[in-house]
């Protein structure tokens, strides 16, 4: 059941990322729209001003099975596209290192230009 998220959901998201031994974004990073499958899965919308928008902080439990997580993030990404096209965006842009999402975009025929470094500084 793929609904809205809330902030009262930043803390199962928080879980879900210390699971994977990662960094859970900070909560005012997390863009104003997003979905989430309860207990399973998050992905989230970055507005921009141009005429691509960015699919980004797809995040996962670790604790449920992969091929659940995996239906879960297709799901998320169809309403996210959805949102997109509603929001008169022309392109969608996604980056991850993580094989499943690469699998998922490429399902969903994103072209791929290569793997690259990502750069953030606190200002």
């Amino acid at each position: 059941m793929i609904r809205d998220y809330v902030i009262e959901d930043y803390e199962q998201i928080v879980s879900w990322c210390e699971g994977h031994e990662i960094l859970p974004p900070k909560y005012d990073d997390l863009p104003r729209a997003g979905y989430i499958e309860p207990h399973v899965a998050v992905g989230f919308l970055i507005w921009t001003d141009t005429s691509t928008a960015i699919l980004d902080f797809f995040i996962t439990n670790p604790r449920v099975g992969a091929v659940t997580r995996a239906r879960a993030i297709e799901s998320i990404v169809l309403e996210l596209i959805a949102r997109a096209k509603a929001l008169g965006f022309r392109r969608l842009k996604c980056d991850s290192q993580k094989s499943g999402i690469k699998k998922i975009a490429k399902r969903f025929n994103f072209n791929c230009f290569g793997d690259h470094t990502v750069f953030c500084k606190e200002i």
